[in-house]
């Protein structure tokens, strides 16, 4: 065999050995890295959350709605059996992020006894007119919606129901 013919064999293996070493060479890998999140009290957040009525408070720094004989100013203790009340913008949601966001809102109304009426509560938009804040206009980057909050009591148990509500903002 000659010596080309040798180093030609040679490389011939050495470029083979490395294109299949180099292929399978990666198989996984891991990467720390940092992320800093700053969370801040409802007012400051990027969907900021305000009060605009005695029933909306914060509390430790989360916006709470509270109708009940807590109420400074409101000399009821709550609201009737078989019922509507409706609190025109009790809270305001302001778009303090960049981006323009379409809201909605998860209200987790109570499963009252069997047989008994429910308790419904709905969260709108006061703009020009009211509608259900999953239908409002998406709110640009630094404006402002009042939300209204209808209740609609049927012959339900007197006594106190906290509602867990989660308010969405999607860009």
């Amino acid at each position: 065999m000659t010596s080309s013919r040798r180093t030609l064999l040679v490389s011939g293996g050495a470029i083979a050995a490395s294109t299949f070493v180099g292929a399978s060479a990666f198989s996984s890998t891991a990467a720390e890295r940092s992320v800093a999140v700053a969370v801040d009290i409802d007012t400051d957040a990027y969907l900021g959350l305000e009060p605009a009525s005695p029933f909306a408070t914060l509390v430790d720094g989360r916006l709470e709605l509270t109708i009940d004989e807590t109420v400074e100013g409101v000399p009821g203790d709550g609201i009737n059996t078989d019922s509507e009340y409706v609190f025109v913008e009790a809270f305001e949601l302001i778009n303090q992020g960049r981006e323009t966001v379409t809201l909605e809102v998860a209200v987790d109304n109570p499963d009252p006894d069997p047989g008994s009426e429910p308790l419904e509560v709905t969260f709108y938009a006061e703009n020009e007119q009211r509608v259900p804040l999953e239908e409002s206009d998406p709110l640009e980057s630094g404006d402002s919606v009042g939300v209204t909050v209808e209740i609609i009591v049927g012959d339900i148990d007197h006594e106190v129901y906290e509602l867990p509500v989660t308010v969405y903002a999607s860009s």
